[in-house]
């Protein structure tokens, strides 16, 4: 039985056809254009990296001392648990000698001579309470910064990327979060209520009791009835 090869039909160029003038804007050669550039290459649009707030931001939180809100800094580089001089003497707090007196010069920029330590009970939101030493220095980047000790005692656990510390307190999973700028701002743009109220002397006795802190104004001077002339 014989079998017939297939052949491949050959096309003929058409001596009649016009030459191409088509000339790419890329290589500046003729023949192709520029969308049919044979060395093209693909375009990607990448969009931007974005980088969570938190992984610049250090961590900041508040805590409570005596009824007072205190602004707190936990600190991964604090070899020590700090507290402000200024919170100490407007607080009242007791004081004691400094067993081992050193001296720090990042603060101010100015060294700065540690000679105090302070014992506070402070709680931070509504499960942690604690009390332990802080070491007295001027500084005003925040009223306690949380360092080195307070994490070694407490066996804490770091997020970084969540930027939440946590750790276990009597039994209980206590995890702290930072203040965001959200938040602050809020807090900044709430509106203040009204601290000035008239009242009889009856009524005043009464508010007196509940209320923590009293703001009054003493008018004195004799009251006419006749108005002055201007």
């Amino acid at each position: 039985m014989a079998t017939t090869g297939v052949t491949t039909p050959k096309f003929t160029r058409n001596p009649y056809a016009k030459p191409s003038t088509d000339k790419c804007y890329r290589c500046v050669q003729p023949g192709h254009r520029s969308n049919q550039f044979p060395k093209r290459g693909r375009k990607l649009l990448l969009a931007p990296k974005i980088v969570p707030n938190q992984r610049h931001n250090i961590f900041r939180t508040r805590c409570t001392v005596n009824k007072k809100v205190c602004d707190v800094i936990i600190d991964n580089g604090s070899s020590e648990n700090l507290v402000s001089k200024a919170m100490v003497r407007k607080l009242g707090l007791k004081t004691e000698k400094h067993p081992s007196p050193y001296s720090i010069g990042w603060i101010r920029r100015a060294e700065a001579k540690v000679t105090e330590v302070c014992r506070i009970q402070f709680s931070i939101g509504k499960n942690y309470v604690d009390e332990i030493t802080f070491d007295v220095v001027e500084m005003d980047a925040c009223h306690m910064i949380l360092g080195r000790p307070w994490k070694f005692d407490v066996d804490i656990t770091y997020r970084g990327r969540d930027n939440i510390y946590i750790f276990m307190k009597e039994g209980k999973k206590v995890v702290l979060g930072p203040i965001t700028d959200e938040f602050t701002k809020a807090v900044k743009t709430q509106p203040m209520e009204k601290l000035l109220f008239l009242a009889k002397g009856k009524r005043f006795l009464e508010e007196a009791k509940e209320a923590r802190e009293i703001f009054a104004m003493v008018v004195g001077g004799q009251i006419r009835d006749e108005p002055y002339d201007i």
